[in-house]
């Protein structure tokens, strides 16, 4: 018989086994074992540190312990192994508990295990903390909003160009000081409207390429 036949073979306790050795070395990843009820059967060292639980505090509790009051209350759990069960996997962010009940942002993945019938015999789950991208992306965010404020409301001319001078964008505040509405601008080269030799100087609308001219009329 195909070992892969055996159904001893599919115990998750001797494939946790097996895997014991590769599961401790990813100590920057929660990488364990779960029945197909959920309930945990292998627990890594990563795991250990990232949620705070040991591997006797934890082991045969169900993994939606992890998982926040209102996504308990709105079924994630069971439709995450469900559709793992369904895909063949799954993949989701979103917060997560440890052990002291503070929250971070996770990035978590669900592999279905299955015999060699196909029929599912448990999931593999990996959890992520992405808490600092997360933290990174919304301070980038607000960096954005702020310069996108300063850019909108300024009194003082800025134009954004590449380095061959195609103008990118312009604020309002430019708009009323070159005399040209905004996609006539995007249609310049910074040389049509700036003296590059005298950067303080700049030339009006009347001296703009002969096709804006036209097109203002």
């Amino acid at each position: 018989m195909d070992i892969m036949q055996n159904p001893q073979y599919w115990q998750l306790d001797h494939y946790a086994g097996l895997l014991g050795p590769f599961l401790n070395q990813l100590r920057d990843y929660a990488l364990y074992i779960l029945d197909t009820e959920g309930y945990i059967r292998s627990w890594n060292e990563g795991a250990e540190q990232l949620k705070g639980y040991t591997a006797r505090e934890i082991l045969g509790k169900h993994f939606s312990i992890f998982y926040t009051p209102e996504d308990r209350a709105a079924g994630k759990p069971a439709q995450a192994l469900a559709a793992a069960a369904r895909e063949g996997s799954f993949q989701a962010e979103g917060e997560r508990l440890r052990a002291d009940g503070t929250r971070f942002c996770a990035a978590i993945h669900i592999s279905t295990l299955r015999d060699g019938a196909g029929q599912a015999r448990g999931f593999v789950k990996l959890t992520r903390d992405i808490s600092a991208a997360k933290a990174a992306e919304a301070a980038l965010r607000e960096s954005e909003a702020r310069f996108r404020a300063l850019f909108e409301h300024s009194n003082d001319a800025i134009v954004l160009a590449l380095l061959d001078g195609q103008v990118l964008s312009v604020n309002p505040a430019a708009c009323r000081l070159f005399g040209y509405a905004e996609q006539e601008f995007l249609r310049c080269k910074r040389d049509d409207i700036i003296d590059m030799g005298d950067p303080a100087s700049s030339r009006p609308a009347t001296s703009a390429p002969a096709w804006a001219r036209r097109w203002r009329s």
